[in-house]
């Protein structure tokens, strides 16, 4: 018994001389984990530093231009990946997203649950494998595509709730309008929810009151930023060598053919389709105003009603000698229906806004080149 005593305190010493102190060079988790210096200014692991400006790859600016256009007039939308470094947002990678349901279609809550459950598994299938591949995995906004400056549609505010969700440093969308890239020109703006409206969603409450509370207008919806594209040094180079011309190839003169594009003094072709979007943005306004009016007098029906009850049931109660109805019991009793929503409306008015000043461009266009030429704004067109 001895013995084996004394080999179980040999054992235990030994192991305990074998064990280092933490004071003998032991790095703890917290010392493990270190940033090297020169990017200990530059990563901001706590998320400390506000963004300030987004910078978006040209690959990504190329697959969200590819993506609206296979898929022109539709909007569509995609996920945005990236990391903030230095208060910028670096976007250096994307995927499209599975396309939501048009908000007029009439769909049973199984449907939603099952459509939500494959979006959900798809972000995290297309997640797992660009982790797998060791690209960026880091969500950091949505990408959406309009038309005629019309940006604040249902692809986006689907993305609402992913957007307020991400938290800080994170949720920015990238708009990207494909009129302008009919005539070879990349429309790209960034923009995040403002706290205000995020505070507002987060409550599901657009009442008057709620909107007058939060100081909301279609204006101070989103919150512009500055937006930069980069483009990669063996990118440059590339286009560079594609775009000049072999100094080895034979160059032959090719036969001058006469163009007259210059001297066309017709507007746009699009400003049938921008006058189009504008009164049919006019006519939505109109019907939701009118249910928004009948809902409004709907309310204040069943609260004349309301009122009427909790006088007379007060009036029993004191003859009987009891207190009155107190707040909970008339809201048990007498329910109210909802004061209505104004987002819709409020989403109407920022995209008539959007599509007039799209509309104002391409008239003021049309004019200055008609009266450049000496004609009449009535000759012009």
């Amino acid at each position: 018994m001895a013995t084996s005593s004394n080999l179980a305190a040999m054992l235990a010493a030994r192991q305990a001389a074998a064990t280092p102190t933490p004071s003998e060079g032991v790095q703890t988790p917290q010392e493990q984990i270190k940033i090297p210096a020169s990017l200990a200014s530059a990563v901001d692991i706590e998320n400390v530093v506000p963004v300030h400006t987004v910078q978006v790859d040209a690959m990504v600016v190329s697959k969200i231009l590819k993506h609206a256009r296979d898929f022109s007039p539709a909007p569509v939308s995609g996920q945005l990946l990236g990391l903030d470094i230095n208060s910028v947002l670096e976007i250096s990678n994307s995927y499209p997203s599975l396309p939501f349901p048009p908000a007029s279609a009439q769909t049973s809550e199984d449907d939603d649950k099952k459509s939500k459950a494959a979006r959900a598994k798809y972000n995290a299938t297309m997640l797992r494998l660009l982790r797998d591949v060791g690209g960026d995995d880091q969500v950091v906004g949505v990408y959406v595509s309009a038309r005629l400056g019309a940006f604040l549609n249902e692809s986006l505010f689907a993305n609402v709730p992913l957007l307020v969700n991400m938290g800080k440093n994170r949720g920015f969308v990238v708009v990207h309008d494909t009129s302008s890239s009919d005539a070879g020109n990349a429309n790209l703006r960034a923009f995040r929810l403002s706290p205000s409206f995020a505070d507002a969603f987060r409550k599901a409450n657009f009442s008057t009151s709620s909107l007058v509370d939060h100081s909301l207008t279609f204006s101070s919806i989103l919150v512009p930023y500055p937006l930069t594209i980069h483009t990669s040094s063996l990118a440059s180079a590339f286009l560079s060598t594609v775009s000049s011309p072999s100094p080895t190839a034979p160059t032959t003169a090719a036969p001058l053919t006469q163009t007259y594009t210059s001297l066309d003094l017709s507007l746009s072709s699009t400003l049938e389709s921008s006058v189009s979007s504008v009164l049919a943005s006019l006519d939505a306004y109109k019907d939701e105003q009118a249910t928004v009016a009948f809902q409004q007098r709907q309310l204040a029906r069943e609260r004349a009603r309301a009122d009427h009850g909790v006088q007379r049931e007060n009036a029993q109660r004191a003859a009987q000698g009891l207190k009155p109805l107190t707040e909970q019991e008339i809201v048990r009793q007498f329910r109210l229906p909802q004061e209505p929503s104004r987002l819709q409306s409020m989403l109407l008015l920022g995209q008539l806004d959007g599509e007039t000043k799209r509309l104002g461009e391409q008239a003021t266009a049309g004019l200055l080149k008609g009266f450049g030429s000496g004609l009449g704004p009535a000759q012009s067109v």
